[in-house]
């Protein structure tokens, strides 16, 4: 790597709207105008500009082959905060790519400042101005649009950013599944050979989200132990607690996490669900007074919820730009007979919800609009559901008997279901199933002798490897 000087990644002062930077230490020359690393910026026509210098003791340029979607530049800084990331499919001249929520094909680049996202409301466009693929090659990208953090007006952003590649490495895979003592990161990027990055000692860990690349949250049960953990996952092979949030009367156990805009909506066995900002731990309770099971987003239009009075929906919006304190309003609850369990997951395919109710051992299949939740149809699973994943009209759910009646018999493994007929296509008998999650062609599910992975591509559960070690609770991944 080239022997950069310091200061500080611009783009963090950009995405919180600092406004101060003129004559404060910044480098007077425009880096990709003398062959150094860093980023020129122009903010809301030269109120806020700046040349500034990439810290090359922090900062990683790596070239990423073997992507499904095609290589990508993977920018990231490390050690203290902010910390940065930035990924882009845009590696070639020519090439134009947009900010968005998530790293995806279709907008090409992602960025966040200690796992929080670019603001979603922006129409920022990158160039790729020089492309390269080898240790050593320069990249040049600049950069125009609006963005709008705080509905207060936008701020234009024009500038241009230059590199160069430190390293060429190859895409891996990573799962991270808790085992009731550690946060275990298990490489699966070769499926027939998985193995342990690392262990994150987390005693009582049970419930585990994967949030975006830069962040990975962690429940815990014991009543000394935290509330919740937010892992920092920017390096999978060394991930750390970067921060935690202390149990209370208002934080109880965690029950499912998901992901809305730029902040995370959590469930709580015993008291108000929260939104939750995981670049600076804000929290705020949210909704009715009673606990949450698990949670699912439809479409950015409603939030479908299960507790222990039922299934509800709450009207969210299509475009939610979320300030504390947020209020989402409650549409309808359907019906207060249901037994909600903490253990009950739902999630849906972007038409239906899907739950997976303990009590009942059923699949239920929900719609959702505006003035109902309609029940569609209900399979009778045979167990205790303990993981829920839907992918490509496909359900996997593992089940798992327990040691306290009335839950102590049922179907202990794991059932692939086609939801257009409703009906089992395949199941596996295993031991304690805990947890599943679905990318790609492979299936990834623990159980209480290690973490077994399967080829779900002919539509079966075809077992491909199991790895001891990787036994545990729940597990999650990247989701693109």
């Amino acid at each position: 790597m080239k022997n950069i000087q310091i200061v500080l990644f611009i783009l963090f002062a950009t995405f919180y709207g600092c406004s101060d930077q003129n004559g404060e230490g910044h480098y007077k020359d425009h880096p990709c105008e003398v062959g150094d690393q860093g980023v020129h910026i122009n903010e809301s026509d030269v109120i806020n500009e700046a040349n500034l210098l990439f810290d090359d003791s922090r900062m990683v340029i790596q070239y990423v082959t073997g992507h499904p979607d095609g290589d990508y530049l993977h920018m990231y800084s490390m050690g203290v905060s902010p910390v940065m990331d930035l990924y882009t499919f845009a590696i070639n001249a020519g090439d134009t790519s947009t900010l968005d929520q998530n790293f995806n094909v279709t907008a090409g680049s992602y960025l966040a400042i200690d796992g929080t996202p670019y603001p979603q409301n922006n129409n920022v466009v990158l160039n790729t101005i020089i492309g390269g693929s080898q240790v050593g090659d320069a990249v040049k990208m600049d950069f125009e649009g609006d963005y709008d953090p705080w509905d207060d007006g936008a701020f234009r952003v024009v500038g241009d950013l230059c590199v160069t590649i430190d390293e060429v490495v190859s895409y891996n895979e990573f799962v991270y599944i808790t085992d009731g003592t550690n946060l275990k990161v298990v490489d699966v990027t070769n499926p027939l050979s998985p193995s342990l990055a690392t262990n994150v000692s987390l005693p009582s860990s049970h419930y585990v989200k994967v949030i975006n690349k830069s962040v990975a949250i962690v429940g815990q049960t014991d009543a000394t132990e935290p509330y919740l953990n937010t892992i920092n996952i920017t390096n999978p092979e060394s991930s750390y607690v970067a921060a935690t949030t202390s149990k209370s009367t208002s934080n109880t156990i965690l029950t499912d996490a998901i992901k809305l805009d730029n902040k995370v909506v959590l469930t709580d066995q015993h008291s108000r669900n929260k939104l939750f900002v995981t670049a600076s731990n804000e929290m705020e309770e949210i909704g009715d007074a009673h606990g949450g099971f698990c949670v699912t987003n439809m479409n950015n239009d409603y939030l479908v919820l299960l507790d222990g009075l039922g299934a509800s929906a709450y009207k969210i919006g299509y475009n939610f730009n979320l300030t504390f304190p947020f209020l989402p309003s409650n549409v309808y609850v359907l019906w207060t007979t249901l037994v909600g369990n903490r253990f009950d997951r739902i999630e849906n395919d972007g038409q239906y919800a899907y739950l997976a109710n303990v009590e009942g051992q059923k699949l239920v299949k929900l719609e959702v609009n505006a003035s109902a939740i309609n029940q569609l149809s209900v399979l009778n699973i045979g167990g205790h559901p303990s993981a829920l994943e839907i992918y490509n009209n496909y359900a996997f759910i593992t089940m798992s008997p327990t040691l306290t009646a009335p839950y102590n018999a049922g179907f202990d493994g794991i059932k692939m279901i086609d939801l257009s007929t409703m009906q089992v296509i395949d199941s596996v008998v295993l031991t304690n199933a805990s947890g599943i999650v679905v990318k790609g062609i492979y299936a990834y599910v623990t159980d209480g002798n290690g973490l077994h992975i399967y080829d779900i591509s002919a539509g079966n559960l075809d077992l491909i490897s199991t790895f001891n070690q990787g036994y545990g609770n729940y597990i999650s991944l990247l989701n693109y």
